[in-house]
């Protein structure tokens, strides 16, 4: 089963992605400021890690640069999610070494799909055509 770390210091955030992901098949650690993101990565060493931009103690930018200069680490694909779409945001998370990037608000589909996105194409058709399954019935 696949890891993914959500990591908000809103906890009705980091619940709309753990409702999400794990509906889709995936293990969900949650973490609610940048210190925790660091014990829990080195303690379950997740597949894919979804950062909120700003949270207490080490933001996004932050813990994603500390995980990106790590050789343990660094192949481990971050995706940074924010509400604050000025421009230059986009690009200041690109420097940081973040993979992805998502502006809030954005639907469930959308998160599953982004985090659907770093996996190998078997595994990642599988789980696309559950949460297909899963979520089709919602939409009529």
């Amino acid at each position: 089963m696949k890891r993914v770390l959500i990591a908000d210091d809103l906890e009705d955030q980091r619940e709309l992605y753990v409702t999400s992901l794990a509906l889709a098949g995936f293990v969900v650690d949650e973490a609610a400021d940048g210190g925790q993101v660091i014990d829990v990565v080195t303690d379950h060493r997740p597949d894919v890690i979804v950062l909120d931009l700003a949270m207490p103690v080490l933001d996004g930018l932050q813990v994603c640069r500390r995980l990106k200069a790590n050789d343990r680490t660094a192949a481990i694909p971050i995706i940074i999610v924010t509400g604050n779409t000025l421009p230059g945001v986009r690009e200041t998370v690109e420097r940081a070494g973040a993979d992805g990037f998502l502006a809030r608000p954005c639907s469930p589909d959308t998160r599953v799909g982004q985090v659907l996105h770093w996996w190998p194409p078997p595994w990642r058709a599988v789980q696309e055509a559950a949460w297909r399954a899963l979520i089709t019935p919602l939409s009529e």
